[in-house]
């Protein structure tokens, strides 16, 4: 008798640590992913409302020195995204015929996922893929064509070392149940016993 009570009671403290454990992970990493997304599509319209003055060049962009210094000001830009809190960061533009080219998409990210058909002027497309939220907005930029700022950042349920703790305190939890279960199995079981006896 006393070993099927530390049993049920063991077993309730267990099935209740697994529920709670669960739920919390798992409310940790929906909130999570939406916080991230929400953070990198601010980052994103933020950029592209500053566009125009960060990529501004004294040359036409037509020509080839216009178009290194736009490459070297995006390199520029592309570096301040770990002041930005950003993985990674692209400015994509669209040819003189409109066309946009994927092939500069961060990695992890297909064309597809940032709907280039969706990114009309000003309009912001964003979701997660992968782990990792990303956002994409549409802007008519310099020299009149479609510019798109897509951010990215990796999504971590900040759990850590919340973890940690709770993975001990579930421990120390199932330590006292079973002792609690020892001591109650014991105490609710000897007037069985002298009365075997």
């Amino acid at each position: 008798m006393t070993r099927r009570l530390a049993l049920v009671i063991v077993g309730v403290v267990v099935a209740t640590l697994l529920l709670a454990g669960a739920g919390t992970i798992t409310l940790s990493a929906v909130r999570a992913m939406a916080t991230t997304i929400d953070e990198v599509t601010e980052r994103a319209e933020e950029i592209a409302v500053n566009i125009d003055g960060l990529l501004q060049t004294d040359l036409p962009l037509d020509t080839e020195e216009g178009e290194q210094q736009l490459r070297t000001r995006l390199r520029l830009l592309n570096a301040m995204r770990t002041t930005l809190a950003l993985d990674e960061l692209v400015v994509l533009i669209a040819d003189d015929k409109g066309v946009l080219r994927g092939d500069e998409l961060p990695a992890g990210l297909e064309f597809s996922d940032i709907r280039p058909d969706e990114l009309a002027v000003g309009t912001t497309v964003a979701g997660s893929r992968n782990r990792t939220a990303y956002a994409a907005v549409g802007l008519q930029g310099p020299y009149d064509r479609l510019w798109v700022v897509v951010a990215t950042r990796r999504i971590t349920s900040g759990l850590g070392a919340g973890l940690v703790l709770f993975l001990w305190a579930s421990g120390a939890t199932i330590l006292l149940a079973l002792g609690a279960a020892w001591f109650l199995g014991r105490r609710l079981s000897r007037p069985i016993r002298d009365a075997t006896a």
